[in-house]
């Protein structure tokens, strides 16, 4: 026979501008965040494990709210939920209206990161037709949290939509970004969600392929629950890693 397969080349499946980025990104959120709190935060699966972690079999809004608040050590207090319908242009958060603008050519925006309010509370706008899917309830919360990481609490200048859908990540809610892969986009007042994808399948595949890299674990449980094109780049991106070692983490935190 003749081997045809023997010597293939596994390619990475993002190139290698974004290859970088993941790795340095990863490795930057692993230092700002706590590398004992990196390699031994758990991981959720799904919506069922999720919910039995804290003993409710179905939650609304301001339970998962609360839920995906103390995951990602956040106080729920502090966090103002506000519903709108699609195609509303504006939401009221109770201190002010605030206009909702998707990416051109979008009709919906899903969730929005409104900012700090004059009673420092942050505001964040949930679309209600996402209240119908839990998992992409959980994963537009985690966003919106996340930049009240990023642009509140740790006063970033300028908003980074890649870091901001890794962040969940390192707080064990990566599943669900990836089932969910949403995308987002700035308008005049916030940051808005949009329901298509800003990581994409291969990047969302290598950002947690590096993620287990780096906690030392690369078969673990939980990517049982993703998407199939997802755990096929995971898969592939792993493969990259472990054949590239001398190429990896080249941009010093």
């Amino acid at each position: 026979m003749f081997n045809l397969f023997q010597n293939k080349e596994v390619k990475c499946p993002v190139d290698e501008e974004m290859r970088g980025w993941i790795e340095y990104a990863m490795q930057w959120l692993m230092l700002e965040f706590g590398e004992e709190f990196f390699h031994e935060v758990a991981v959720y699966s799904n919506m069922k494990e999720l919910l039995n972690a804290f003993d409710k079999e179905t939650a609304t809004l301001d339970e998962l709210g609360e839920i995906v608040s103390y995951i990602m050590f956040l106080d729920e207090e502090d966090i103002i939920y506000t519903v709108y319908d699609e195609g509303e242009n504006r939401i009221e958060t109770g201190t002010g209206f605030f206009p909702v603008n998707a990416v051109e050519g979008e009709v919906t925006t899903g969730g929005m990161y409104v900012g700090k309010n004059e009673d420092s509370k942050y505001d964040v706008g949930i679309e209600r037709k996402v209240l119908q899917n839990p998992v992409h309830l959980v994963s537009t919360i985690a966003h919106e949290l996340s930049h009240v990481w990023l642009l509140g609490k740790k006063e970033m200048d300028v908003n980074d939509e890649y870091l901001t859908d890794m962040l969940p990540i390192i707080f064990g809610l990566g599943v669900f970004g990836a089932s969910s892969c949403f995308s987002f986009s700035q308008s005049n007042s916030g940051w808005a969600t949009q329901t298509k994808g800003y990581f994409n399948q291969m990047e969302w595949g290598y950002a947690l392929a590096v993620y287990s890299w780096l906690r030392k674990d690369k078969n673990p449980e939980w990517v049982k629950s993703l998407p199939r094109n997802i755990l096929s780049d995971y898969k592939q991106s792993l493969k990259f890693m472990e054949n590239n070692q001398d190429k990896l983490f080249q941009q010093e935190v």
